[in-house]
């Protein structure tokens, strides 16, 4: 059976992307999506996300033709907006022709057992990802105990405010939350399907106080080591809308 191994390096880079193109007076160039140059570049990475994420969650007869439209997009974006850090390069290089779809031999199991591609792989670095189309490093983030289990939370803004428990926050109050049974060395395996695995949510208060929840649809959690005050322990998710996160990361206690 095929397996994917899913990248996505060019989503935990911050990528400024802007069109430097200037038209000319009383005239309009479009790109070859017919959308205006600066949204086009200005919707890059996330659009590079839908492509990964669709690929990364495709049947097995479909993923080289969604591999040639991964490709094509990263090169599109790479042709219409620039490319100064070399990140997007970067990623057509790791794909390669074949987007890193390999064959293991053996058509009859795979990695998650149930006929399904894996969700990836946990990259050595500071938490980073995509929350609901905008790039992120975390900010930190705290847990505490409550309701027989450890509430966690990872922050995508600098916390300004508040206290550990009721923080305010400088920018979008996104929020990546996810419980643990105990504060223990373990591996969490997440999942959107009922009995499948522990829950992930890319959760974010709107401007009304709503709340508005994307639900992981398959990721991984390692808690390496705790202190007295601090936890500390990697992680990797993909939500339903395409947000991500994947690194490391340093959680403190609330009292």
């Amino acid at each position: 059976m095929k397996k994917l191994y899913y990248l996505i390096l060019i989503l935990l880079i911050a990528v400024p992307i802007s069109c430097d193109d200037e038209p000319l007076e009383g005239e309009f160039f479009s790109t070859p999506d017919g959308s205006d140059p600066e949204e086009f570049c200005e919707n890059a990475v996330t659009a590079i996300a839908a492509a990964q994420f669709d690929l990364a969650f495709a049947d097995p007869e479909d993923q080289d033709e969604l591999c040639e439209v991964l490709r094509g997009s990263i090169e599109l974006v790479i042709a219409e907006c620039g490319d100064p850090g070399g990140a997007f390069q970067m990623l057509l290089n790791d794909l390669g022709n074949d987007c890193m779809i390999t064959d293991d031999g053996n058509d009859d199991d795979d990695d998650d057992g149930d006929g399904g591609v894996t969700c990836g792989d946990i990259i050595d670095q500071e938490a980073q990802g995509v929350f609901k189309g905008t790039s992120f490093v975390n900010e930190g983030g705290s847990y505490r105990f409550q309701f027989g289990e450890y509430f966690s939370r990872i922050f995508v803004s600098e916390v300004i405010a508040g206290d550990c428990n009721f923080p305010e926050f400088g920018g979008n109050e996104g929020r990546i939350l996810f419980s643990l049974p105990s504060l223990d060395p373990q591996t969490i395996t997440f999942s959107d399907i009922a009995g499948e695995g522990e829950s992930l949510n890319f959760n974010s208060i709107n401007n009304d106080g709503s709340t508005d929840i994307e639900l992981a649809v398959c990721g991984e959690l390692e808690v390496l080591s705790t202190t007295d005050t601090t936890l500390s322990g990697r992680i990797f998710a993909i939500g339903q809308q395409g947000s991500t996160i994947n690194g490391n990361f340093t959680l403190t206690l609330c009292e």
